[in-house]
């Protein structure tokens, strides 16, 4: 049986080792990573991650990504302290001189796996953060709620979540085979099967994050089984996807959720055809980009109906041709096992049409999921005031967007109304994240950082202003193109 234990009780496990080791000026670092060692930084140790980039878990590309600066944050934000206990302190080769102000050492450097966050000028006149004075505290308060107990998993709220779960499910099926066939009934299980995704996801998000056990395989064969069986949808990759996103946030040509052309563009500078390190090829602001980015904001709900299809193509895609799958064939065999049992309750409908309806709105309806995924950072700056000194806790609160709702409604947003929150500490359990809206708040008010939420009805306002806004600029960009031409 695995170790069902939660949280993270006494000091933050932070990197230590007894043997002699060389010391790396900035200089140093550089100029191994040119020539191609994988080179971080955590806890003032330098960590040679070269052998492990390929066979990492959360995928190599969120590894990737801390290449060539001061990770410690980041790399303790998202991973359980068996790994700094037991696993990485194997990667140090040296100790970090500390002779530079900032946390990206290579940010002028082209390296084909991480590219720089776009500085924000007229930002950057004004910027005053003290962004030493910001990762202090924001260490602290990791540090705080750990000793408080909020890293602490209560398992009765997912015994709730469990039973929501089984409410649905037996709607998706009831509805169904249970009786005559109506067109209502098809559409009453479309329901339940939308909120049976829906609601699976969420779950399924905490365990990849390891935020239930931190039992890293027991979360993570349990998600497959809430994501993959339940949803269609494969956990290996949203966990290859979503670690990336969490390190990068709203970098253009780094963060894989917010790369969605030709249909969306959430900043002008993807009007330069950027390359994307995470789909390896350049993303082409084509003729196609052309005529749909320019009513972005008319198309953005027509797009988030239909975004689960473009998830069972990736999600296959990464099974079937990705190097590296941790569960591959259980994977593969849990997705079957979704088309199997859906397409046999899909066999008991008398008619096309009425197949076609269920397929449909189901799918209609978890849209909603990608809406509330998209409104966290699609109005967001991408661009930041200071890349080279930017700490992480001061990029996610400049990226992240959270969701105001009563307390009895947290269980729809599922956990993406505090997203602020949870990007700031991806393993805090879900149902703790409220409890840590008030300390991330006082934080942000002591150093000037800006805290952005708004309702769900004024966030979406805010994104499709944000959406038309981009639109609007690009439409102007390419009449000036024509011009040239």
């Amino acid at each position: 049986m695995p170790n069902l234990k939660s949280g993270s009780p006494g000091p933050i496990p932070r990197l230590a080792i007894s043997k002699d080791l060389p010391t790396y000026t900035t200089e140093e670092l550089r100029k191994r990573i040119l020539n191609d060692e994988y080179l971080t930084v955590v806890d003032g140790y330098v960590l040679k991650l070269n052998a492990l980039v390929h066979i990492h878990p959360g995928g190599p590309l969120a590894l990737m990504h801390a290449i060539g600066k001061d990770a410690t944050d980041e790399m303790h934000a998202m991973h359980p302290d068996w790994v700094f206990q037991t696993n990485a302190k194997k990667y140090i080769v040296a100790k970090f001189a500390g002779d530079f102000d900032g946390f990206s050492f290579v940010h002028d450097l082209d390296l084909p796996f991480s590219k720089p966050t776009p500085i924000d000028h007229e930002a950057a006149a004004t910027n005053t953060l003290d962004y030493k004075a910001i990762q202090s505290d924001y260490q602290q308060l990791h540090q705080h709620f750990r000793d408080i107990g909020l890293f602490k998993c209560n398992f009765v709220n997912y015994l709730i979540e469990g039973l929501r779960f089984l409410f649905f499910a037996v709607g998706v099926f009831g509805f169904i085979l249970i009786g005559e066939i109506t067109p209502l009934k098809v559409i009453a299980s479309s329901i339940c099967a939308a909120g049976l995704w829906h609601q699976a996801a969420f779950t399924a998000h905490d365990l990849g994050h390891s935020a239930v056990t931190a039992n890293r395989v027991f979360d993570t064969v349990t998600a497959i089984f809430l994501g993959d069986i339940l949803g269609g949808l494969s956990l290996g990759w949203w966990k290859k996807s979503h670690n990336v996103h969490h390190i990068v946030t709203n970098q253009p040509e780094n963060d894989p959720d917010i790369q969605h052309l030709p249909f969306l563009a959430i900043s002008p500078v993807f009007f330069n055809n950027l390359y994307s390190t995470y789909y390896k090829k350049t993303l082409l602001f084509d003729k196609a980009s052309k005529i749909l980015v320019v009513i972005q904001h008319k198309l953005y709900y027509i797009i988030m109906i239909f975004g689960r299809f473009n998830l069972y193509v990736l999600s296959w895609s990464y099974v079937l041709d990705s190097e590296f799958v941790p569960f591959r064939y259980v994977e593969i065999l849990c997705l079957s096992t979704f088309w199997t049992w859906y397409g046999w309750l899909l066999s008991h409908l008398p008619t096309w049409n009425l197949v076609f309806l269920h397929i449909f709105l189901s799918h209609a309806l978890s849209g909603i999921l990608h809406v509330q995924l998209t409104l966290s950072h699609f109005g967001m700056p991408v661009t930041s005031p200071d890349p080279v000194k930017e700490t992480f806790m001061a990029a996610q609160i400049r990226t992240s967007l959270n969701v105001i709702c009563p307390k009895w409604f947290d269980w729809f947003h599922g956990g993406l109304q505090f997203q602020i929150e949870h990007h700031l500490f991806p393993r805090l359990p879900r149902h703790n994240l409220r409890k840590a809206k008030p300390y991330v708040i006082d934080l942000c008010n002591k150093h000037g950082m800006k805290y952005v939420e708004d309702y769900f009805l004024g966030a979406n306002i805010f994104t499709i202003g944000q959406l038309k806004k981009t639109a609007e600029t690009i439409k102007a960009l390419i009449i000036a193109e024509k011009k040239v031409e």
